[in-house]
């Protein structure tokens, strides 16, 4: 009997860890990946490959993903992007994913329907189809980069380094923008007349 009940509050506690939630950050970020691990301070995420820790007093709320707004590339056509060839139409879904570049798309319709007052929720739900989105932005990928270009990248970003400088590249940016920010006050105290 102790055996049974055990098994079952670990099935319990594997399935729970294993859905995608939505964790919403008081900087107003939407992070979308697995919970794996909950101490009393912190949480820890599954993005993509890679596990990221949140501190409680960064997160403001964590949510169930929700079905209607999840990504699913079946619904894309290949044939489906006149004078684009089907092989670089795949090749730009997946690199969409491998950028993060879906990931994005998917936190920011996250962001505005979290944000949609109820009235408006049909509206949002109407519109905001990443399926949609992606199929917009895949003649902007096809008309910048050939498909070589697309295996080449692609090829990389699967490597551990350039699925680390997908993980760090939010981090980079504000990090680099808070010490030019600190380098150019600093320079702004300087005597006037130099």
């Amino acid at each position: 009997m102790k055996k049974t009940i055990f098994t079952a509050m670990f099935l319990l506690l594997i399935c729970s860890t294993a859905r995608a939630e939505l964790i919403y950050l008081k900087d107003g970020r939407v992070i979308k990946g697995k919970v794996v691990e909950k101490g009393n301070y912190y949480i820890k995420v599954m993005e993509g490959r890679l596990p990221k820790l949140y501190y409680n007093e960064q997160i403001e709320k964590i949510m169930d993903e929700e079905e209607p707004f999840k990504w699913d590339p079946s619904q894309i056509d290949a044939n489906g992007f006149p004078g684009i060839p089907p092989t670089k139409v795949l090749l730009i879904l997946e690199h969409l994913e491998l950028n993060g570049a879906r990931v994005n798309i998917q936190r920011n319709i996250e962001i505005l329907r979290a944000k949609a007052p109820p009235a408006q929720m049909a509206k949002v739900e109407e519109v905001m189809r990443i399926n949609e989105l992606i199929k917009v932005i895949i003649p902007v990928y096809a008309a910048t980069f050939t498909e070589e270009e697309f295996k080449e990248m692609n090829t990389f970003l699967k490597t551990p380094t350039g699925s680390k400088m997908i993980l760090v590249a939010d981090d980079m940016i504000r990090d680099t923008a808070e010490v030019m920010v600190d380098y150019f006050k600093e320079r702004l105290k300087l005597p006037a007349d130099l």
